[in-house]
């Protein structure tokens, strides 16, 4: 039943190594744009403003939730390589980590479908597909989405290891690829699934299954201090609860749909609810579940397999659409379901023909991966895809904003942030925390226009404060605009407060110490940029402070 000739046919086959070795340079030469790629979006968060990250402390990366703590995610191996990419070369590293990962996942890729399929051309093709899909960008291209390609990898190590009854090697890979993602609770389904399709015992496998779970559960646990091991922890979506379930029928049709239609390329895929979107999506779920229940019916293994493959992952995704944030429809949730449609494409004895539509297929998604990775270089091209792809949506518009006022557009900055404030208006279903973000962005416009209104900008933040007290950036801008408008203690009193709330935030201690230095409190002043420093190298305000209160006059 398994594969065409043994594993030592094919060690030996000169032809599968041959393929192989085409099949790990295209997928390398795909993406290797990715590379020069520098951090974007969560990428601050996760990396950038890490304290951890820059401190190399590796128990707090080991042991903490990601985003402290406000969202279901506990991800210590995506820390560790996060770290590790980082400190190696920063951005690059951590690109480069994700593109040798992509090609691990890719070679165990082809290593399942080898077992899967008759032919070596027809596994290749398989794992060719999920290489270059262009839905894996968004894993490879993006340093936040490094655990996709890590825990891709790990899993289909998983998969292979089953095939072979390996069990041990099995249950390794699904600890680890548990401790990259979550996500990767797929694994037990697929597993059960790969077994039978093999003929395989599946009791044993059960056990260690089981084994591996409870374990990584009381991990878990122990990482949010309670039983319920952080499921649940992170906020709802308003969005997605009140059109639940037609919201998870949405997620799982569409993501359906971009295995197939990929377009348009853009990680900002909101929530449609529309009648006519909806149905587009039942119509996808609906063509998923009658071409499984066929292939169940007719005894068809090989198309069960595939179609497990497409559909436990997007099941997994649907079941948590009110937890997957303002764009829940995200190529990154589609990794081993691509390796499935490779399998459902190229079939089990695939004809000349169907080859040939493989490459055509092929050559089609190489290209459109190379145009994708571009997407993903810096900031601003992230947002302006954003907005092309998404004009009127006010996470994508607030994006943007910060994206021009951090290089000093504060005009366009400010159109964007009124775009997201109209966009955001009561009844509009969207967070009140987008809102929140515009207001924000609205009042460090006025501080940084031309010329500066620090008195209108502190009235706007005392607005924001009041609404969200345990918004730090707000806090911040609250201090700034007090100080330039001549209110010294008022400012230092809502630094402080801006420092209680986020201790790790650089540009907190940074403004307090600039504040200081301007009060003639010069030894705070230099603890306080000290510290800036620390927790951000890159503060230039803060760097350029200390050193003018390390000069001669200063002594």
């Amino acid at each position: 039943m398994p594969m065409s000739g043994s594993d030592e046919e094919a060690v030996t086959d000169p032809q599968p190594r041959w393929l192989f070795a085409v099949l790990l340079l295209a997928v390398g030469v795909v993406h290797v744009r990715g590379w020069w790629g520098s951090y974007v979006y969560d990428d601050l968060l996760l990396v950038v403003q890490n304290t951890a990250v820059r401190a190399d402390d590796v128990a707090t990366l080991l042991a903490k939730p990601l985003f402290a703590g406000v969202a279901d995610y506990w991800r210590p191996l995506t820390m560790l390589a996060l770290w590790g990419g980082h400190r190696l070369g920063g951005a690059f590293g951590v690109h480069v980590l994700a593109w040798l990962l992509h090609l691990v996942a890719t070679a165990f890729a082809w290593r399942v479908a080898r077992r899967v399929l008759d032919r070596p051309l027809a596994a290749f093709f398989a794992a060719l597909l999920f290489g270059i899909h262009p839905v894996q960008v968004e894993g490879v291209a993006w340093c936040a989405s490094l655990n996709d390609p890590l825990w891709w990898a790990l899993g289909f190590w998983c998969l292979d290891a089953a095939l072979r009854s390996a069990h041990a090697t099995m249950a390794v890979a699904f600890a680890l690829a548990l401790l990259a993602k979550e996500n990767a609770i797929v694994l037990a389904p697929l597993v059960v699934v790969v077994r039978w399709w093999a003929r395989l015992p599946l009791r044993a496998t059960a056990v260690w299954l089981a084994a591996v779970f409870t374990a990584w559960w009381l991990l878990r646990a122990w990482a949010f201090g309670a039983v319920a091991g952080g499921i649940g922890h992170g906020a709802d979506d308003p969005v997605a609860t009140a059109r639940w379930p037609a919201a998870a029928l949405e997620v799982f049709g569409r993501q359906l749909e971009l295995l197939v239609w990929p377009w348009p390329m853009s990680p900002f895929r909101a929530f449609d609810g529309s009648v006519a979107t909806l149905l587009r999506a039942a119509a996808w779920s609906l063509a998923w579940l009658a071409a499984f229940a066929t292939a169940w019916w007719c005894g068809a293994r090989d198309r069960v397999l595939a179609l497990a493959l497409i559909g436990a992952p997007i099941v997994l995704a649907a079941a948590f659409a009110d937890r997957l944030g303002p764009y829940p429809i995200a190529d990154r949730y589609l990794g081993p379901a691509v390796l499935g449609a490779g399998l459902l494409l190229v079939g089990r004895a695939p004809g000349r023909a169907r080859l040939v539509m493989a490459a055509v297929v092929a050559v089609a998604a190489a290209a459109a991966s190379i145009h994708q990775t571009g997407i993903w270089r810096d900031p601003i091209r992230l947002a302006e895809r954003g907005l092309e792809v998404a004009p009127r949506d006010p996470g994508v518009l607030v994006m943007a904003g910060n994206v021009r006022l951090d290089r000093g557009a504060v005009g366009l900055a400010r159109q964007h942030y009124e775009r997201a404030l109209a966009a955001a208006a009561p009844g509009a279903e969207v967070r009140s925390r987008i809102a929140l973000d515009a207001r924000i962005g609205l009042a460090w416009c006025l501080l940084r226009g031309s010329p500066p209104q620090p008195r209108a900008a502190a009235a706007q933040f005392e607005r924001i404060v009041e609404a969200d007290p345990e918004g730090a950036f707000a806090w911040i801008g609250l201090g700034v605009a007090l100080g330039m408008a001549g209110d010294a203690v008022r400012a230092e009193q809502a630094l402080l407060r801006a420092i209680e709330l986020a201790p790790d935030d650089s540009r907190a201690h940074g403004n307090y110490a600039y504040l200081c230095y301007l009060r003639g409190r010069l030894d705070v002043a230099r603890a306080a940029a000290q510290r800036a420093v620390e927790l951000d190298p890159g503060n230039a305000q803060a760097a350029d402070l200390l050193q003018r209160l390390a000069g001669p006059t200063m002594r």
